[in-house]
């Protein structure tokens, strides 16, 4: 890219300045990926996101930490995971997909 690219690219990124405009944005990522893929966990009300493509599974019970993280491949973390619902990715599918949630 040359230095004109650059500078224009800078100008036309959206910055997100609040913890409110980031958690809307979070929201319609999410909701966008649950109306293109169709039953997921990223439009089921057991699902609290932790972000745009991860969130925690409240219909499990606790589990380890590193229990938590296991759906996501994650198997030589170095940080301390406390325990907690398992962490799934927006695009996994189970039994338990509830919506009663209206978007």
């Amino acid at each position: 890219m040359d230095i004109e690219q650059v500078a224009a690219s800078r100008f036309l990124m959206r910055i997100v300045r609040s913890k409110e405009e980031k958690e809307a944005l979070a929201r319609k990522n999410i909701k966008e990926f649950y109306v293109k893929n169709g039953p997921c966990c990223a439009g089921c009300d057991h699902w609290d996101p932790l972000g745009a493509s991860v969130g925690e599974c409240t219909r499990t019970a606790p589990v380890t930490g590193i229990d938590r993280v296991s759906m996501l491949g994650w198997d030589n973390v170095t940080m301390r995971i406390d325990s907690g619902h398992i962490v799934t990715p927006r695009e996994h599918v189970c039994g338990e997909f509830i919506e009663t949630e209206v978007w």
